[in-house]
């Protein structure tokens, strides 16, 4: 159902639909272990073609080791009632979409994530 997350895009846009307040992540946003100064979420990052960042929800599960979808979808949708009680549009942060997966034959099928 939710395939995008746009984490640390939060806040105010301005007309074009940029965050003003948006900082560049630091060295320790993007360190996870001593000599490796790339984080894991850094290895599934993606970015569109305006330079805004954004995760697969599915593959931002799997890295937290959730074995299931389904486990995960119920963190999401969580934090999207976060999103609301704390004053942001869910929108801003959370993006529906489908993922086209490999069925057999070379086949493919939309698949909710």
């Amino acid at each position: 159902m939710i395939r995008a997350m746009r984490w640390g895009t939060s806040g105010s846009r301005d007309e074009d639909g940029e965050n003003p307040s948006a900082s560049a992540p630091t060295d320790a946003d993007t360190m996870s272990e001593p000599g490796d100064h790339r984080s894991p979420f850094e290895a599934i990052r993606h970015v569109d073609d305006d330079g805004r960042e954004y995760w697969f929800a599915r593959d931002m599960g799997r890295l937290l080791d959730y074995s299931q979808w389904q486990a995960f979808k119920v963190v999401i949708e969580r934090a999207r009632v976060s999103c609301i009680n704390s004053k942001q549009q869910p929108e801003d942060h959370f993006i529906p979409a489908h993922e086209m997966i490999p069925t057999g034959k070379g086949a493919r099928r939309s698949l909710p994530s």
